[in-house]
Formats: structure tokens, sequence, C-alpha cells
């Protein structure tokens, strides 16, 4: 079950990469929606991973 959350959080870290990079080298009214969405996405990605890595290193401390 971790381990699914886990490539969730890594699959939308690398989308927010992706959408972030291209937000760079599109004309500029579509820039800030790229760039503002790679952000989002990036965010979610390490909340995800962050929190089921502190729930791993719980669990695996008792």
């Amino acid at each position: 079950m971790t381990k699914k959350y886990y490539k969730l959080g890594l699959v939308l870290l690398i989308l927010g990469i992706v959408s972030d990079v291209l937000g760079l080298f599109l004309p500029v009214r579509f820039e800030n929606i790229f760039v503002e969405t790679g952000r989002l996405l990036n965010t979610l990605g390490i909340i995800i991973i962050g929190i089921f890595l502190v729930l791993n290193y719980n669990k695996s401390k008792k």
C-alpha cells in the first residue's frame, strides 16, 4: 500500500518537473499556467512522499 502512494508521489513530482520545463519553452500566455501547475504538482508529490517516509520510519522504529 505504501509503495503505491510512494510511486504516486514520484509520478506527481516528475509530472511537475515536466510541466515546469514546458512552461519555460512555451509562449508567455501559457507560461504561467504550466509553471504554476508544475509547482503545485511538485509540492503535492513532495508532501505525499514525505508523509509516507515518516510513516515508514515510525513503523520501522516500533
